[in-house]
């Protein structure tokens, strides 16, 4: 057994979904069963029926206050409506309520974000959750899924990177297969995101990616490429950004060249919401619907078609993507049954989660082997960190979902009683026989939190800020005075999708000033923190410390201030210019006490588990980590004093990837998270006492700092951005330019030791066999993912040092020896030759790698391809 990956998957498959209902065909795609030519006739005969009214409402959503965001019903024709759940981490389905008719969102179980899939390097286990999330979603009667996103992860900035799954092309190919398979045998259709080249979040509005076709169809293709042409997914948003000058939208290289007629996709295309920019070019460049309401189809759309700009049988063809797609998804069948509502959040889905979590997390240093902790010899643990459990150090002491998990339109808002913390999960197993105690030690996020009113006196001596509101920006037309306790306010809803525009908020414009005196408590540097969406300024003792605009990227920046023990004036200026108003000023001050407490513990534990990272705020869509990858100042000087008191120490990171190198030194261990779901504090309470063997790969490089990215290769406030590295992206790069990153693409350490035997190679034509043993050499089960790397020695153009092109998941008992055969078809050989818009293998030599990552590598071989 592999941590409970079971030898025989696709069994338990089976036995965990008919518990639901169903019973999954693995293997199996969608369109295999299907009558394609029967359903087109039928798709043909309503299409013959709708009005030219009809089809151009059908070709945009329906407003979201209704509860389809996909394409409205059509009584008349007993077209039923699209229903698509958000998410993909776990199910979210929508549906309207019978007697509002207004949407309402159930979240299911949280499984874990797509970067913890993908760090299982296990399709098997994928297609497995995937079942269980496309049983959650279906049982809500929803019939698609907005996701999953199969962007490349360039840059660890973009805040998306733990929404996608790695910056492999191969590994991406290879965990969206399975994912879609998994999703679409449940009969919910995929929407495979972003179409293309949504690598940063800031931006992503109006940004001109200037790429290569061939790191098109190298790096960024292959994902979405392998979804529709060995998974037949049927559904693709397109991303916001340009390509090359074209909208993705409106872009007839990504949607008709290649996705249509290259791929054979046969389902329909939808635009991300609000990211349609055109009617004409975006109707015949292939965008079928576009997102979330008319605002360049509809009435403008219908225009083209009567003045002869748009043909009929063009918005005929839209239209019939979506309708079979429908068919597909048996929104028409009347005897198709959802799986009972009963398997929600049932224990056979949190099982999966519990899984998925076990075969992700990623073990990336163990000096000493310091772990797993012995549970026989430890009588008191301190769990220590922001997150570690919830509590005052994170959101003022409220419930958010963010801190384990991803923000945005991808989010389960899991409710706190199904979250098992760290804190929680260490407790549940060790039970009453071991004193496990807890300190945040620092804030959470960027290290700052509220300034208490205690602190804040108004020139009246009364506690707290005198504020005056003002109607409008520019503090002129007063509306109202007040005494404000602390500057800590939201005053509207924080949108899922900034672009999506209406019920985001209001439009009502306001500004406030607040003044008073600020009581530092002893002489020191404090560090200031804005939290704000808006206008904000921050004066101290008459000078302008802070001055800032933002509209959602820069939503929280600190300012370093010298304050002598005492009172300071202080006046702070805010103007709401945009639809959501934010405005908070917070400190650091707290962390000097908590981080001592933290120290405290740390001294009179056996062992210490520390809990850092970011938050579903800093990792999240629509924003980018854009004061780089380090953790905050606050968790590094936290993990830096108890390192140095304990040498039991575990550091655990909640991030897609931090730079460590102002403190990894001084901590043994170390282990990457990600976000892994729900289920997390329990899987990482049985791997850090070895329970459970780490069996996790990373699916990305981790840069010791930003500075190992190349020039330009992310930016603020951009129009255009090149693409210059073309296709050295990831460890192609740091391979190409001799970089050595903290931690390589593909690494992932075990409680156990693998030793490869030699392989042996069996060429025919232009592909490949690779055979070799693995033996388990150390005294503990465990799982190793071989890796094996492609290099062309001579070619007429730049290739990489290795590429990924084959892997596989194998569980070993100790001693216990397994032969493995990995294989290679003629794209493992192949580059895409611009000049013919073709892959291309030149004859010659090959060296083949294998290895426990990119730069672990174990074994050699070589093969000639002729």
């Amino acid at each position: 057994m592999m941590n409970r990956i079971l030898n025989k998957k696709i069994a338990v498959v089976a036995t965990v979904l008919m518990a639901g209902g169903l019973c999954a065909h693995a293997g199996d795609t969608i369109l295999a069963g299907e009558n394609l030519a029967e359903i087109d006739a039928n798709v043909a005969k309503l299409v013959e029926q709708m009005t030219l009214d009809e089809k151009m409402v059908f070709m945009h959503g329906d407003p979201i206050k209704l509860g389809y965001d996909g394409p409205p019903p059509i009584e008349r024709l007993n077209i039923p409506p699209y229903m698509v759940a958000h998410g993909p981490h776990g199910a979210r389905p929508i549906y309207p309520d019978p007697e509002t008719g207004r949407r309402t969102v159930t979240p299911g179980t949280f499984m874990g974000v797509s970067m913890n899939y993908a760090a299982s390097w296990d399709p098997e286990l994928v297609e497995k959750v995937a079942h269980g999330m496309g049983q959650e979603i279906r049982s809500m009667g929803n019939h698609a899924v907005a996701g999953p996103a199969f962007n490349i992860v360039r840059d660890l900035r973009c805040g998306r990177s733990t929404e996608y799954f790695t910056e492999d092309p191969f590994l991406n190919a290879r965990i969206a297969v399975p994912f879609v398979k998994g999703l679409q045998d449940e009969q919910v259709i995929v929407t495979l995101k972003h179409l293309i080249c949504n690598n940063q979040e800031w931006s992503r509005g109006f940004l001109d990616v200037k790429v290569s076709h061939r790191a098109l169809n190298e790096i960024y293709f292959p994902g979405f490429e392998y979804a529709v042409t060995e998974a037949d997914a049927m559904g693709i948003m397109s991303s916001y950004n340009k390509i090359n000058g074209k909208w993705a939208a409106e872009n007839p290289y990504v949607l008709d060249t290649t996705l249509r007629k290259r791929w054979g996709f046969k389902g329909f295309v939808l635009s991300d919401w609000g990211g349609t920019h055109s009617t004409v070019d975006s109707v015949k460049a292939g965008l079928d619907l576009e997102m979330p309401r008319t605002s360049w189809y509809g009435k403008k759309l219908k225009a083209a078609v009567e003045s002869g700009e748009v043909s009929m049988e063009l918005i005929d063809e839209r239209v019939s993507n979506i309708l079979r797609t429908m068919y597909v998804a048996k929104c028409f069948d009347p005897d198709f049954k959802n799986p009972p509502k009963s398997v929600f959040k049932s224990a056979p889905m949190k099982a999966l989660a519990h899984e998925l979590a076990l075969n992700s997390i990623v073990l990336l240093k163990n000096e000493d082997g310091v772990l797993p902790f012995d549970k026989a010899a430890v009588k008191k643990v301190a769990v220590i960190g922001p997150h570690g459990d919830y509590g005052k150090h994170f959101d003022e002491g409220k419930y958010d979902y963010t801190l384990f998990q991803l923000g945005g339109s991808a989010n389960v808002k899991a409710d706190q009683e199904d979250m098992i913390t760290p804190l929680k999960g260490i407790q549940a197993y060790l039970g009453d026989a071991v004193e496990v105690v807890y300190a945040p030690g620092a804030y959470a996020e960027f290290g700052c939190g509220p300034i208490a009113s205690k602190y804040l006196t108004t020139k009246e001596g009364k506690p707290g800020l005198s504020a005056v509101y003002y109607d409008g920006i520019g503090f002129k037309k007063e509306q109202r005075s007040a005494v404000d306790s602390s500057i800590s306010f939201q005053w509207d809803k924080d949108p899922l999708i900034p672009e999506a525009g209406r019920r985001m908020g209001s439009d009502q414009k306001f500004s406030v000033r607040w003044e008073g005196q600020l009581n530092a408590p002893v002489t020191r540097e404090y560090m200031m923190e804005v939290r704000f969406e808006g206008r904000a300024s921050l004066y101290i003792d008459g000078k302008k410390v802070f001055t800032g605009r933002d509209i959602n990227n820069r939503w929280a920046q600190q300012v370093k201030i010298e304050l002598t023990e005492g009172p300071h004036d202080i006046r702070v200026e805010y103007e709401k210019i945009g639809r959501k108003g934010i405005m908070k000023l917070w400190w650091d001050y707290e962390n000097i006490a908590w981080t001592q407490e933290a120290v405290e513990l740390a001294k009179t534990s056996d062992a210490v588990i520390l809990c850092v990272g970011n938050s579903g705020n800093m990792e999240r869509e629509g924003r980018d980590r854009y004061q780089g990858l380090q953790l905050s100042e606050a968790q590094e000087n936290l993990i830096n004093a108890v390192s140095k008191v304990n040498s039991k120490v575990a550091a655990i990171t909640f991030t897609a990837g931090v730079g460590m190198e102002d403190w990894i030194g001084g901590v043994p261990s170390v282990i990457q998270a990600m976000y892994p779901g729900e289920q997390a504090g329990k899987a990482l309470a049985e791997i850090l006492f070895g329970d459970a063997n780490p069996n996790g790969k990373l699916t990305v490089s981790i840069p010791k700092t930003v500075a190992q990215y190349p020039e330009g290769y992310w930016g603020a406030d951009l129009k255009e951005i090149e693409y210059k590295e073309g296709i050295f992206v990831g460890y192609r790069y740091f391979d190409e330019h001799n970089i050595e990153p903290q931690f390589p693409f593909g690494h992932g350490l075990s409680y156990t030791s693998f030793e490869y035997g030699e392989p042996k190679v069996e060429v025919k034509g232009q592909t490949a066999k690779v055979t070799f043993d693995v033996t388990n050499s150390g005294k503990r089960a465990g799982a190793e993912v071989v890796q094996l790397y492609v290099h062309d020695v001579e070619c007429s153009v730049p290739r990489p040092k290795k590429e990924l092109k084959a892997f596989k998941k194998i569980a070993l008992q100790p001693g216990e020896t397994q032969s493995v055969t990995l294989e290679l078809d003629d794209r493992s050989f192949a580059f895409f030759d611009e000049s013919t818009e073709s892959w291309v293998v030149e004859p010659g030599q090959f060296d083949l790698l294998l290895g426990s990552s990119s730069r672990d590598i174990r074994k050699k071989a070589a093969c000639s391809i002729k």
